[in-house]
């Protein structure tokens, strides 16, 4: 902690400010998978990034294409009152049926096969008749990885057919209002809109834009990054997913926020605001696979002619950015080979993503140890070892500290209860963790044993904290940084019991680092600060 606040001290003097129009702004997830990966973004050209939380504030509720689930995307701190779904695009009817005719034989074999494997008698008979055919499979997945997903994802692919799809963000002309209990035609559950109204959408986008200070010499792309695992044979798939997106993958969110940030009259009430963005300015969602380390994008149908070169130049300096993280990362991975090319540790993280044997394919959030919230000047360029959440924040342009609040409230304790959840799973993984992966059985997807009996465990499991004997997650309690004066951040804790009772107790530790004086204090359990001094 006290070398940290040393890199921070020693760093802030070293790192100019761009004076130019950025090549390209892209704005991450807080996770700590992203602080090395933005690193290596920036070290490619004129690149600015930002960190703000996965879900982009915006909480939704989303039906994905084809999917019969609704899921909230957001911190279960908050409950969305919005719904959207993924559709086809208009004029897509063709591949639609394609789709729809393709589809309805493979849902007919997976019904099949569902109801033979639960038939007492079926089921025997399934192992004579498809055994030979399930050990192919077997064979492909340990021995040929790479070779047996491309040959499964061309089967699915020839399979299904790709429709290209959008995700409604407006309302409907003519809203329904559904009884309690009942749901409208588009299958959304009473209590929640359908889309957003215009107002809502500019509130929306000026309220993201500001609390990530990305107010102005906006960049011709603002790239949105949810982010998201790619792993084969792991029941924690979704504690690898989007914390502030409740365990899923955040790039619907950033479709949404995309989709609005683009429309003319959103930009036209944001000007009226005060927060003008340049007519050539624009929004492209993502994704970065925190697995492969690679950035798929979104909605590329409704890209601009004229910002074509601009994303090839991008996705050619992400290519190189994911090369050198994925290096860096093998460096950490267990079993990975240290000696090696950017480009043979990409082709090495892309192999463990589909390594059904694997209990790593990569250390999740493991290792996190602090939360910086304030301009991305105190830690550009500083190797922090993926062990830092970094929520960008101005405190600037927020004097009485109402944009820190809502951080304070929302994304920062959702970080302290996952630097909770790592925390103990490290110091008792048998007691607060759930023990070996070795061990482990899913029960009926809503929990995991040890064995073939046990209560159902809590926490995460011992691979995932602990590299053989010795412990990768060090345990200990968060350090939260803030860049604001004390005054304002005492303000702030004051309003709310619950950081009363997590600073209080010191579950985590609190530094504020005064933007005027740029002196480190420390806040006391008695609600005192005292100075730090950094040699």
């Amino acid at each position: 902690r006290e070398k940290m606040l040393r890199n921070i001290s020693a760093h802030r003097e070293t790192v100019p400010e761009l004076e130019t129009r950025p090549h390209g702004q892209l704005v991450f997830c807080i996770d700590v998978r992203s602080e090395s990966f933005r690193r290596h973004i920036e070290a490619q050209g004129s690149y600015e990034t930002f960190g703000f939380a996965g879900f982009f504030g915006i909480p939704i509720n989303h039906q994905a294409f084809d999917n019969n689930q609704r899921a909230d995307l957001c911190p279960v701190l908050l409950t969305p009152n919005h719904a959207v779904t993924e559709t086809p695009r208009p004029g897509e009817g063709a591949a639609l049926e394609k789709y729809s005719s393709r589809t309805r034989w493979g849902q007919l074999g997976h019904h099949l096969f569902h109801d033979l494997k639960h038939h007492p008698i079926g089921s025997m008979m399934m192992i004579d008749v498809l055994g030979f055919f399930f050990s192919l499979g077997l064979v492909g997945k340990t021995l040929l990885q790479k070779t047996f997903r491309a040959m499964t994802s061309t089967i699915q692919n020839w399979l299904t057919h790709r429709v290209p799809t959008q995700i409604s963000i407006t309302t409907p002309s003519n809203p329904q209002s559904p009884g309690v209990g009942e749901v409208n035609a588009e299958g959304i559950p009473d209590g929640l809109s359908q889309g957003f109204t215009l107002s809502e959408r500019a509130t929306f986008i000026e309220n993201g834009l500001r609390a990530m200070g990305l107010t102005q010499n906006l960049a011709r792309l603002v790239c949105l990054c949810g982010h998201g695992s790619e792993t084969d044979n792991n029941p924690y798939y979704g504690a690898l997913d989007c914390g502030a997106c409740g365990g899923a993958p955040g790039d619907a969110n950033a479709r949404v926020f995309a989709a609005m940030a683009n429309e003319p009259e959103v930009r036209r009430i944001l000007k009226e605001n005060g927060l003008p963005i340049p007519n050539d300015t624009w929004f492209l969602p993502g994704k970065h696979n925190t697995t492969t380390d690679r950035v798929e994008f979104y909605d590329l149908e409704e890209l601009p002619d004229s910002h074509k070169e601009d994303l090839q130049a991008l996705n050619k300096s992400l290519e190189e950015a994911g090369a050198k993280q994925a290096l860096e990362r093998c460096q950490r991975i267990p079993n990975a080979p240290t000696e090696l090319s950017p480009e043979q540790a990409f082709a090495h993280v892309d192999e463990r993503s589909c390594d059904w044997t694997n209990t790593r394919p990569e250390w999740g959030l493991a290792g996190n140890g602090a939360f910086l919230i304030g301009r991305r000047k105190l830690s550009k360029g500083l190797d922090l070892g993926g062990r830092a959440f970094l929520h960008s924040y101005d405190p600037i342009a927020d004097p009485q500290g109402a944009i820190l609040e809502k951080i304070m409230t929302a994304p920062l304790i959702v970080g302290e209860w996952i630097s909770t959840g790592y925390y103990f799973s490290a110091v008792d993984p048998w007691t607060y963790g759930s023990g070996s992966k070795v061990l482990h059985n899913v029960v009926g997807g809503v929990g995991m044993m040890l064995g073939s009996q046990s209560d159902l465990q809590m926490g995460f499991p011992l691979q995932t904290v602990n590299n053989g004997d010795t412990h990768y997650h060090e345990p200990m309690r968060l350090l939260a940084i803030i860049e604001q004066t004390p005054g304002v951040i005492s303000s702030i804790i004051q309003k709310h019991s619950i950081l009363q009772q997590l600073f209080h107790n010191q579950w985590i530790n609190l530094v504020a680092l005064d933007p005027d004086t740029f002196e480190f204090h420390r806040y006391n359990s008695n609600a005192k600060w005292e100075t730090v001094l950094v040699p």
